[in-house]
């Protein structure tokens, strides 16, 4: 009598872990949920925004490469500071379309932060200075 509570609970077990089964597999091929969140970058620590701003500047106006190095740097710093940096670049750019130079910059600026914003920040919004981006 005391090994069948034992093959009671076993059977148990074994149906839970299967009927959970389905659910890691799914869990391992989920794409990331969307954040619906602002990420205010005004309330981010400022010497990690200087460091990576520094570092961020000195590619312009390489956007590709900006963009490369927002998503290397975004799995040590955060993909926060790294996605805010990248908009107040982005946003000085955005706002200057003075030139077809400008313009051309001006672009290349947004489809950098709009490809991080989907591949890194889960489609989130960074509120600088200047606004939302």
């Amino acid at each position: 009598m005391i090994g069948r509570p034992i093959k009671v609970v076993a059977l148990a077990a074994a149906i839970v872990a299967a009927s959970l089964a389905p659910l890691a597999l799914d869990a391992c091929h989920a794409t990331p949920r969307p954040i619906t969140d602002v990420i205010d970058c005004t309330k981010l620590a400022a010497p990690e925004l200087f460091a990576e701003s520094v570092k961020l500047e000195k590619l312009i106006p390489d956007w590709s490469a900006i963009y490369d190095a927002a998503v290397a740097d975004a799995g040590s710093i955060g993909f926060q500071v790294a996605g805010c940096v990248l908009s107040d670049l982005a946003q000085q750019y955005l706002t200057k379309k003075s030139t077809a130079e400008d313009e051309t910059a001006g672009n290349a600026a947004h489809a950098a932060l709009e490809k991080f914003r989907t591949t890194k920040a889960h489609g989130a919004t960074f509120h600088t200075a200047a606004g939302n981006l």
